[in-house]
């Protein structure tokens, strides 16, 4: 299980760099933790800000607005870099960028289809 969790993080860390993330950004690491757990449980998807960004905020000791706000940032700064990376992510062209809970969703099944 472990393994499993490394590797999604690995894929997640890999895939957010290629749309311009850089781990200098708080929401990088939240983001790939948040991927990995929703990778693990989908249920976590169904519940997002009363549970995914809590156990996330509880595995880097912030808080629950910490965790939405910081991913929001690392959108804002890949959107502005090349919002047409986003594209290939979600399938399809989009005008608007991604919520924190879209980003993890769709880049949680983006790894899963590769895998």
């Amino acid at each position: 299980m472990a393994c499993e969790s490394e590797k999604a993080e690995r894929e997640a860390g890999k895939l957010l760099l290629s749309l311009g993330g850089t781990p200098n950004y708080y929401g990088f690491r939240y983001t790939v933790y948040g991927v990995a757990l929703v990778i693990r449980e989908e249920a976590y998807l169904l519940a997002l800000t009363k549970r995914l960004y809590p156990d996330i905020a509880r595995y880097y000791q912030t808080t629950r607005e910490a965790v939405e706000r910081s991913i929001r940032t690392l959108i804002s700064v890949m959107w502005d870099k090349n919002p047409e990376l986003f594209w290939k992510l979600f399938g399809y062209p989009r005008w608007w960028k991604p919520s924190a809970g879209e980003l993890i969703a769709a880049m949680s099944q983006y790894i899963k289809v590769r895998e």
